[in-house]
């Protein structure tokens, strides 16, 4: 079945999905003027950027020391929409009142600056908040995603600053369910016939096999 394409109103334009790798490029970020969803640990790098026009930040896991000075304010930040999966992620992380009662599996705001989208592990592979910031942005209609910052190298090097221990085994697992995730993303044909198209802002990255590499002009 081939999907009508859909009206203007649902293309809501270009945004940069920024995540923690060691290329992310915050000058490029400030100069481009287009919204951006930061993914977990990136909010270290764009919380203190006025230039940067942060609109998002997708967190999948419970707020610990790797998000940083940055990722508590942000926390309080009633102007950054904090996009998480379910509730409960929201108590431990202190976003809402621990005494906040919710149906199971209600989705929604649940306050003006926290949204729980209701997100799967199976839509796509590996439980990342990459995946759950990009399948936010296409449910939000953006038609095109630049994704600034997804190396899947040099784990040590990432937003969350220099580990004096190396990074564990699992780091490199969710760097192949990235890249798996993304291939899935852009090989679907559904999202193709509703324009969802990816470009890629991480130089030196596997998913430049994936989708083109936009060099900066």
């Amino acid at each position: 079945m081939k999907l009508p394409t859909p009206p203007n109103w649902l293309d809501r334009g270009p945004i940069v999905l920024a995540c923690s790798g060691p290329s992310l490029d915050v000058e490029r970020l400030c100069k481009c003027e287009l919204p951006v969803c930061a993914v977990s640990t990136a909010i270290r790098s764009l919380f203190f950027e006025d230039d940067v026009s942060l609109r998002y930040w997708a967190v999948l896991d419970p707020l610990t020391e790797d998000h940083g000075e940055e990722g508590l304010l942000a926390l309080n930040h009633p102007h950054i929409l904090k996009i998480i999966s379910d509730h409960d992620q929201a108590k431990r992380a202190g976003m809402v009142h621990r005494d906040f009662k919710v149906p199971p599996r209600m989705s929604g705001a649940i306050q003006p600056d926290v949204l729980v989208f209701p997100f799967d592990r199976h839509d796509s592979p590996g439980w990342l908040s990459m995946n759950l910031g990009l399948w936010f942005l296409i449910s939000q209609g953006y038609r095109e995603i630049k994704i600034a910052g997804c190396d899947l190298d040099n784990p040590n090097e990432y937003c969350h600053g220099y580990r004096e221990k190396p990074v564990t085994k699992p780091r490199w697992h969710a760097f192949d369910d990235a890249f798996k995730s993304l291939e899935y993303l852009t090989s679907s044909e559904i999202l193709k016939d509703m324009g969802v198209t990816f470009r890629s802002w991480s130089p030196d990255s596997r998913i430049n096999d994936l989708m083109p590499l936009v060099p900066e002009m």
